[in-house]
């Protein structure tokens, strides 16, 4: 038993309503290991967002049961620390500055440091 309104079965009920548009940029487990491994291709990402674009994400792989991740970059430093039931973990980049971050990730599956470019064009 609930006070909540089924929205669902509301003849004017829109999905739509309340969700925002967001750029999604990802990082996979692959090219991740091939950084911590030396044994993949490593260059720097470049993810790049218009200025017409609000809200701006990166998903990053889990490492295992446990991931830490920390993200540096000019004037900002930020640890991401959770476990694999809420993976996978994500970093907004709507409000960081253009330039280079650097992503380092301590977990039991998966580790080594990526680098990363934000731009705006």
């Amino acid at each position: 038993q609930t006070t909540m309104k089924n929205y669902f079965i509301c003849p004017d009920y829109n999905g739509k309503i309340g969700i925002q548009k967001a750029k999604i940029e990802f990082i996979d487990f692959d090219y991740w290991e091939g950084c911590e491994t030396g044994k993949g291709d490593c260059r720097p990402l470049t993810f790049a967002r218009t200025k017409a674009e609000k809200n701006w994400f990166l998903i990053m792989p889990c490492g295992g049961t446990e991931t830490a991740i920390t993200i540096s970059g000019q004037n900002f430093n930020k640890e991401l620390h959770l476990f694999h039931k809420h993976c996978p973990p994500y970093l907004d980049l709507t409000n960081l500055n253009d330039g280079q971050y650097s992503a380092n990730m301590r977990a039991g599956g998966l580790g080594g440091t990526v680098t990363i470019n934000l731009e705006t064009k």
